[in-house]
C-alpha cells in the first residue's frame, strides 16, 4: 500500500491535466453554443428585470411551492406560459472567471484526492497500471 501522501505529485498533475482538458472543452468545442439565444428584445427585457429582481438568485417562474401547485390559477399560469427558470448573476462574477476557475481547480484537486485514497486503500504495492485506471476511473 502507498502511503497517500507519497502521491501528492501524480495528484497534483492529474488535477491539472483534468482542469486544462475542462478548459479546452468549455472554450473550443462547440457543443453548447446552439443551447442558447438571444431574447428578441434584449433591452427591454434587461431593464424590465433589473426593476424587479433583488439580486444575484436563481428565480422559478411561475413561482409556486407545496400546495400552490395544485392551484387552478398555478395551473393556469404554467398553461399560459412561459415558464422557466432565470439565473441571475452579478457582474463581478460574469467579468471575472478566475474565482470560478479557482473554485474549479479546487473541486478537481478534492476529487482526485479522494480517488487516491480509494486507490491506497484498496490496491496493493506493484498492482498493474492497467487495474490502478480501471479502479481510478471507476472512483472519478
Amino acid at each position: 500500500m502507498v502511503a497517500l501522501s507519497g502521491l501528492w505529485l501524480p495528484i497534483l498533475v492529474a488535477t491539472a491535466v483534468v482542469w486544462i482538458a475542462s478548459a479546452i472543452v468549455w472554450t473550443v468545442l462547440p457543443h453548447h453554443k446552439s443551447d442558447f439565444a438571444k431574447i428578441e428584445d434584449e433591452d427591454g427585457a434587461m431593464d424590465a428585470l433589473r426593476s424587479r429582481i433583488p439580486g444575484p438568485g436563481l428565480y422559478f417562474f411561475p413561482f409556486g411551492m407545496g400546495s400552490d401547485l395544485g392551484t387552478p390559477e398555478y395551473r393556469e399560469k404554467v398553461s399560459k406560459g412561459p415558464v422557466g427558470i432565470l439565473k441571475v448573476r452579478s457582474a463581478e462574477a460574469t467579468l471575472n472567471m478566475g474565482p470560478a476557475l479557482g473554485k474549479t481547480f479546487v473541486l478537481f484537486l478534492i476529487i482526485t484526492v479522494f480517488a487516491a485514497y480509494v486507490a491506497t486503500n484498496t490496491l496493493p504495492m506493484g498492482t498493474d497500471y492497467l487495474t490502478v485506471f480501471r479502479v481510478v476511473g471507476c472512483v472519478v
